[in-house]
């Protein structure tokens, strides 16, 4: 998004700050959890409009708690989050971490927020279980000018995980909006923007790696065309939202209806290697 705000009210975020410090405390939870290693995992990516509902401005923490509980989501990767100021914490996480499954998240506070003042926005991972290694990347800002707006940053956070013998890279990404500035997003003078994601994508040695994201183009070659590891679609009826991934057997595919302006895509993967050489 550029630095224009969309036609809606942000919500007041007064109580969010009172949010902090247990926030902190939750996201210090021990990485060493107890959990069931299970043969399909089920990964969502959502670009939650900084939580808040489209046209109305309505608060909508309690919409994404519902439907990542509904969803039975073991991982997730989130967009346009909203931050608190310059740090890597959400308020967000809160409801996350006490009341769904994903107890374990990660993020990166990218840009300004367009409507909440003094707030950011940034990409998200979650997960039930824990989070090892983490990485957080900017992209090349193209600087992108129009009218009022101008491009924010964007990026990447990428978390390692492990589940019983299995390495999973889990990647939450948001692209620039090309259109909103009236290019196309495979114009020659972007492909910098591509080739950086591509190399952060390519150095993920795991044995599955999943990058889920708002990729603002249905053009997916720009992406998998410049990959060093084979990786596959999710998605294929010409949406600006996939979860790309590589190692893993694709078993189902949906998209849910939200009050964003993002539907929530979730892709049930099996990690069992006998059916990943297989298939």
């Amino acid at each position: 998004m550029g630095s224009r705000g969309r036609s809606q009210q942000g919500c007041s975020t007064q109580h969010w700050g009172k949010r902090a410090y247990i926030v902190m405390k939750l996201v210090e939870r021990a990485e060493t959890d107890r959990v069931v290693v299970p043969a399909h995992v089920r990964i969502g990516t959502w670009n939650v409009n900084e939580a808040i509902a489209l046209g109305s401005g309505e608060d909508t923490l309690p919409e994404i708690v519902r439907i990542v509980r509904e969803q039975r989501l073991d991982m997730l990767a989130l967009q346009e989050v909203p931050f608190l100021g310059r740090s890597e914490v959400s308020p967000l996480f809160g409801p996350l971490l006490s009341e769904t499954q994903l107890s374990h998240v990660a993020g990166h506070s990218l840009s300004p927020s367009y409507v909440r003042p003094g707030g950011r926005s940034g990409v998200v991972v979650a997960s039930r279980f824990p989070l090892g290694e983490i990485t957080r990347a900017v992209l090349p800002n193209p600087g992108l000018v129009s009218d009022e707006m101008h491009s924010f940053d964007k990026g990447t956070v990428m978390a390692r995980i492990t589940l019983g013998g299995c390495g999973i890279t889990l990647a939450s990404v948001h692209m620039f909006p090309f259109h909103r500035f009236q290019r196309c997003a495979e114009e020659p003078e972007f492909s910098v923007v591509w080739d950086h994601l591509a190399d952060e994508v390519s150095r993920c040695k795991d044995d599955v790696v999943v990058v889920a994201g708002d990729f603002n183009t249905d053009q997916r070659s720009l992406v998998l065309g410049r990959l060093a590891v084979p990786m596959e679609s999710a998605i294929t009826e010409g949406q600006v939202d996939d979860v790309l991934f590589g190692g893993a057997r694709l078993v189902t595919v949906a998209t849910v209806p939200t009050s964003s302006d993002h539907p929530l895509c979730v892709a049930e993967l099996d990690l069992t290697r006998e059916q990943v050489a297989a298939a």
